[in-house]
């Protein structure tokens, strides 16, 4: 969205967004049998909510500044590897596909 990490939080439309990219995150890692510190996606969302993004509130994400540069992102081995791994276990990851080609679209736009 090319804004800081704060502002996303702060907007209803970007919170469903980053929601629906949490909660398919951790359906497909459950999935290949990976486990986290959370017990589940709620209780990473009350921690970022809670404490990551207020700490990172004026943060720009690495990609951000990689779009700007005209550099590649690591959009593939983060949001990419979600679709790739939630298609091969038939798991819907609509999310991650839409915020992936998002990006790509915007390392393209950047890169020309």
């Amino acid at each position: 969205m090319e804004v800081s990490y704060g502002l996303l939080g702060e907007k209803e439309s970007t919170r469903k967004i980053m929601e629906g990219i949490v909660y398919e995150v951790f359906a497909v890692m459950r999935a290949m049998g990976h486990e986290t510190h959370w017990k589940n996606e709620q209780d990473y969302l009350d921690e970022f909510y809670g404490k990551l993004l207020s700490s990172t509130y004026e943060h720009e994400s690495s990609m951000l500044q990689d779009l700007r540069a005209g550099k590649v992102t690591e959009i593939e081995g983060i949001n990419g590897v979600v679709v790739r791994e939630g298609e091969n276990r038939s798991i819907a990851v609509p999310y991650n596909i839409l915020v992936s080609n998002f990006v790509r679209f915007l390392q393209d736009k950047h890169r020309t």
